[in-house]
C-alpha cells in the first residue's frame, strides 16, 4: 500500500480499526486470506528492527484481518504513554519504519535512524528520516459512525449515490461494495445506450475505449496552481482582472468554474484538516462570500435564493443542498481535465458521509497564497 494514499485518504476518513488500538499497541493489518511467506519474514524483521532500538521492549505484535483495502499490508500503533483523549496513532508501510519507531517510541527520528546503523543491515524494511508514516488524531467522542467500518460507508454512498463521487478506496473483489459499484455503472451506461437507441445515434464503442486507453497513458504532472491578474483600477479593496485555478501547467487544464464555484473551492482549499458539511454555515460560509466578492465580475452568476450568499432567509437543509450541488459541478469540472480518477479524486472536494469534506492536494503554498489574495 502506498503511504501517500493511506495519507490522503485518512485526512476525510478514519477506519474502525484505527480506533480499536490500545496504548502501546502495534498492529499489522492482513487481508482475510491470511498471511503469506513473505509477510510473515518481514514482520519479524520488523520486530527484530524494534529490539535493535529497545532491548527491554515489550511490543505484543496483533494480526487482524480486515477487508479494508486501504489498511492491508500496513500496520498502526499508538504510544503506550498516549492515553489521553484525543491520541494520536500511527499509520505505517514498510518504507517509513523509522518514522513509525519515532513516534511509537517517542524519539527523535535521527536518533532512531543512527542508532539502528550500528545494528545488522535489514533487507525488507526501510530505515529513512524522510519518509514518514501518517499520523491521525482519534477522538472517540467525535466518530461519527462506532459501528460502520470504511468499507460499510462506501457501500452506503453507493446506495445513496450522493454522499462521495469518485470513490477514495476501490472495492474488494467480489464484495457486496463492487456488486453495488457494478450495477451503479451499468445503470449509467443503459441509460446511456438507450438514449442513443432512441435518437437513433450510434456510438463507436472501440474508439471511446481507445481514447480512454491513451487518456490514462499520458504521464502529467498533476498541481494545484493558481495564475491570477489584479485590477490595478480599482483603488480601494482588492478585485481581480482573472483568477483561474489549473490542475497541471497548461491552458489546458484550467478548471471550467464559474465565481460561486472558485469561491466555494478557494475556502475549501484553506482548510487542510477538512471541514464537515455540516460545520460550513458559519465562518466557512463568511470567508466563501469574502472570496466571491473579489473575483472577476465576469465570473458572478450565483443566485441569492438559497445559496452561500443568501442573507435573507435560506434554511440550513437548502444552503447544505445547494453546497453539495456546487461539490458536484466541481468535481465534473476537475473530472474533465484529470483523465485518471484516482487522480481526480484527491483535487475534488471529497469525504464520507458524517466525516470532514476536503481537498487532497492543497497545500501550506496554496493556503498562504489565498490568505495573502484575499487578504483572510
Amino acid at each position: 500500500m502506498d503511504i501517500t494514499r493511506i495519507k490522503s485518504t485518512l485526512r476525510f476518513a478514519v477506519p474502525q480499526e484505527l480506533y480499536d488500538i490500545a496504548p502501546g499497541q502495534v498492529t499489522y493489518f492482513v487481508s482475510k486470506d491470511g498471511l503469506n511467506q513473505w509477510e510473515l519474514n518481514t514482520l519479524a524483521e520488523l520486530m527484530r528492527y524494534f529490539r535493535q532500538l529497545h532491548k527491554d521492549n515489550d511490543i505484543k505484535l496483533s494480526v487482524v484481518p480486515t477487508e479494508n483495502e486501504l489498511l492491508i499490508g500496513s500496520f498502526a500503533g499508538r504510544n503506550p504513554e498516549e492515553i489521553d483523549i484525543p491520541y494520536k496513532v500511527v499509520v505505517s508501510t514498510w518504507d517509513t519504519t523509522a518514522g513509525f519507531a519515532s513516534q511509537y517510541f517517542g524519539e527523535d527520528i535521527k536518533e532512531i535512524v543512527e542508532r539502528v546503523t550500528k545494528a545488522p543491515s535489514f533487507s525488507r524494511i526501510k530505515i529513512s528520516t524522510t519518509d514518514l508514516p501518517a499520523i491521525v488524531e482519534i477522538d472517540p467522542e467525535k466518530h461519527p459512525s462506532p459501528t460502520r467500518s470504511i468499507e460499510e460507508q462506501i457501500e452506503s454512498s453507493y446506495d445513496s449515490g450522493f454522499d462521495m463521487g469518485l470513490k477514495i478506496a476501490k472495492p474488494e473483489k467480489g464484495s457486496l461494495a463492487e456488486k453495488k459499484l457494478i450495477a451503479k455503472e451499468e445503470k449509467k451506461l443503459e441509460k446511456i445506450l438507450r438514449e442513443c437507441a432512441v435518437l437513433g445515434i450510434e456510438l463507436d464503442i472501440d474508439r471511446i475505449k481507445e481514447k480512454v486507453a491513451n487518456d490514462l497513458k499520458k504521464t502529467v504532472d498533476y498541481k494545484l496552481i493558481i495564475k491570477r491578474v489584479q485590477n490595478n483600477m480599482v483603488k480601494r479593496g482588492i478585485e481581480f482582472k482573472t483568477y483561474d485555478i489549473y490542475v497541471a501547467d497548461g491552458e489546458e487544464y484550467k478548471l471550467d468554474l464559474t465565481g460561486i464555484h472558485k469561491a466555494v473551492y478557494l475556502a475549501y482549499l484553506l482548510y487542510k484538516d477538512g471541514l464537515r458539511v455540516e460545520d460550513t454555515f458559519g465562518e466557512f460560509r463568511e470567508i466563501t462570500k469574502k472570496i466571491y466578492g473579489h473575483l472577476p465580475f465576469a465570473d458572478k452568476n450565483e443566485k441569492l435564493t438559497g445559496g452561500i450568499r443568501d442573507a435573507e432567509g435560506t434554511t440550513f437543509d437548502a444552503y447544505t443542498k445547494t453546497l453539495r450541488g456546487y461539490f458536484t459541478n466541481i468535481r465534473d469540472a476537475i473530472s474533465d481535465k484529470v483523465a485518471d480518477p484516482l487522480v481526480a479524486q484527491d483535487f475534488a472536494i471529497e469525504g464520507f458521509k458524517g466525516a470532514p469534506f476536503g481537498i487532497a492536494k492543497t497545500t501550506p503554498e496554496i493556503i498562504a497564497q489565498i490568505k495573502e489574495d484575499f487578504k483572510l
